[in-house]
């Protein structure tokens, strides 16, 4: 009997712990992409793409570095799912974070969220996005609520 119990409580956390888990990770992502932010960037983003449909987009997440390493923990998976989510949600896809990709002749976007304490000059962002591996040139800073998008033509 004391092992069926031990048994059954281990397969209980087992299931429960990764439940909870996403349960909490679903709230929180909620509660982040309920702020105006999120979709003001994103609709921004949807322009760019209107306008010019071949541009590519990236999640420029290393200026969320300090969100994503708050606790909760979920913080680390919820911010680069709040891109995807919201890309998604206005019909466009966010380019994987290995890739160095940039659009020609349109520019290519880079999306900047949940930043509100952040506000570097476009010359710094071009910067580090060069100091990152991409090959940009010339950049256009646009904020919007708590972040911003960075258009840039490809540089060499």
């Amino acid at each position: 009997l004391i092992r069926r119990t031990h048994r059954s409580v281990g397969l209980t956390v087992a299931v429960l712990v990764p439940l909870v888990a996403l349960v909490s990770i679903a709230n929180n992502l909620s509660q982040t992409l309920a702020r105006k932010s999120w979709y003001d960037t994103g609709r921004a983003v949807q322009a760019v793409l209107r306008a010019c449909p071949g541009s590519r987009v990236h999640a420029a997440t290393i200026w969320n570095r300090q969100v994503m390493a708050m606790p909760p923990a979920d913080n680390r998976m919820a911010i680069p799912l709040g891109y995807a989510h919201v890309g998604r949600r206005m019909g466009f896809a966010v380019e994987p974070p290995q890739s160095r990709r940039m659009s020609a002749p349109c520019p290519t976007v880079f999306w900047t969220e949940h930043v509100a304490n952040q506000r570097p000059a476009a010359a710094e962002v071009r910067q580090v996005l060069r100091r990152e591996g991409y090959p940009v040139g010339q950049t256009k800073l646009l904020r919007y609520g708590r972040g911003w998008i960075v258009l840039a033509a490809r540089g060499d």
